[in-house]
């Protein structure tokens, strides 16, 4: 099994490819790795500050929890020019409200960010307070052109985080391509999807839904 020296090898390796513009690491359901590798992993993305695309899938990985995403945010606020990022962390069972909106605490490394997708369902207890956060960064990212957000199962997501992503919706004048997933989230009634409704309104330029 990978383990959290497997990683320090593989940041080692993405701190002497200077030219790395995409990063694409698939560590799901890796039983033996822990909040370190995301430490270690925070290091090399730092040093990497042209890199346009990260992908990084840890989901199901049971000793990772709210501290490695803390780590990754670090190495993320180095990057200038990011475009595309795609985290999932579903199944990841210590990952709650603290860890996701740490990783969007504030918009700055996604600024530029064309593509965004993260997975955080079957496991992660993200609540209304956590995705308004979230959200409130979401509405920064103007140069968004597909969004997909997939929170699934979490009785602590109730109308008032559709509330929140309706008014992030309003300032993603570029938004073309929208892909929601929030299944039984029990919560969610239809005055959420009221609200819901009103920011997808202004979405213009938008084409798949």
């Amino acid at each position: 099994n990978l383990t959290d020296q497997g990683i320090k090898s593989i940041s080692s390796v993405i701190k002497r490819l200077r030219s790395l513009s995409e990063l694409d690491l698939n560590l799901s359901w890796t039983t033996s790795i822990t909040d370190k590798s995301l430490y270690t992993l925070s290091k090399g993305i730092k040093s990497r500050k042209g890199l346009k695309k990260l992908s990084l899938d840890i989901s199901g990985c049971p000793d990772i929890s709210d501290k490695g995403l803390e780590s990754l945010k670090a190495g993320l606020g180095k990057v200038e020019n990011l475009q595309e990022f795609k985290l999932d962390v579903h199944n990841c069972i210590h990952i709650n409200d603290k860890g996701i909106t740490s990783l969007f605490s504030s918009p700055d490394p996604y600024r530029n960010l064309r593509i965004l997708q993260v997975n955080c369902f079957d496991g992660p207890q993200v609540s209304d307070k956590g995705l308004k956060i979230v959200f409130t960064s979401l509405k920064e990212l103007h140069k968004l052109t597909n969004l997909s957000l997939k929170f699934s199962g979490s009785v602590e997501i109730t109308d008032k985080s559709f509330q929140y992503l309706a008014s992030a919706l309003q300032g993603l004048g570029s938004l073309q391509a929208l892909n929601l997933n929030f299944l039984d989230c029990l919560e969610i009634s239809d005055e959420g999807l009221e609200n819901l409704a009103l920011g997808l309104m202004e979405l213009k330029a938008l084409k798949a839904l």
